[in-house]
């Protein structure tokens, strides 16, 4: 259900990059995964990436696992207005 919101504009992306780059720590929310609240994360690294879908492009990132948890990455959801 988030893949909605996954392609955006390259401007879009770019965006969400460099306010992600400033935050160093974000808040990791999944609702259609079954989280039951929000999570502080610390982002390791964060990219806009070319989806090779028309002129959409995604946000990815990596970060330090949660507690208990054997994450490590996902694809930032960013909608785009």
């Amino acid at each position: 259900m988030a893949d909605q919101a996954a392609y955006i504009s390259q401007e879009s992306a770019q965006k969400a990059v460099e306010i992600i780059k400033q935050a160093k720590k974000i808040k990791s929310y999944c609702a259609p995964c079954g989280d039951e609240k929000a999570e502080t994360i610390r982002v390791d690294e964060v990219k806009a990436k070319y989806t090779n879908y028309e002129n959409f492009w995604e946000v990815f990132l990596t970060y330090s696992p949660r507690i208990n948890s054997g994450d490590s990455g996902f694809r930032a959801m960013v909608a785009d207005k």
